[in-house]
């Protein structure tokens, strides 16, 4: 199954996925991602919009938060510590990383949590392969709790 998600995920985010491109120390610097919102927003078909983590309807942007679909802490805790400034910039604001939420859940529910922790309401499927890419395309190490709860998920098995 392995083979196959890196072969997927080569194709979304192009050949050069899962070679090492970072190993300088990083500066973590908070990169600001509010901005890509709208292009969110329209990705999921615009506003008024039904939010994939627990199928609210939203109105307005003010009545969401942006949020990593790999949280960032999460990231540090399977490789990232080491990345440059610029890669973080690309991790944050990485559009297959962004989705749209009501604060409730980013901040309450979800928070840092990994899948290993914590998979949305609805659209659990949806959020274990694109969780899976993203890990993928950065080289980014899943633990045993993560891949369990994935396998589960996406054979449809109980978990």
């Amino acid at each position: 199954m392995r083979r196959w998600l890196v072969a997927q995920a080569r194709l979304r985010y192009g050949p050069e996925t899962l070679v090492p491109t970072v190993t300088a120390t990083s500066v973590r610097t908070p990169w600001v991602y509010r901005d890509k919102e709208p292009e969110i927003a329209r990705g999921l078909g615009g506003y008024p919009l039904k939010l994939p983590y627990s199928d609210d309807v939203v109105t307005a942007p003010a009545e969401t938060d942006v949020d990593h679909i790999v949280p960032i802490e999460e990231a540090l805790q399977s490789g990232a510590d080491g990345w440059s400034e610029d890669r973080w910039k690309e991790f944050q604001s990485d559009m297959a990383n962004l989705m749209l939420s009501i604060p409730e859940v980013n901040r309450h529910e979800k928070g840092p949590k990994g899948v290993g922790e914590w998979v949305p309401e609805h659209h659990k499927m949806w959020y274990c392969w694109d969780y899976t890419l993203v890990k993928l395309a950065y080289g980014l190490t899943f633990d045993r709790n993560e891949l369990n709860r994935i396998e589960s998920i996406l054979t449809g098995a109980p978990s």
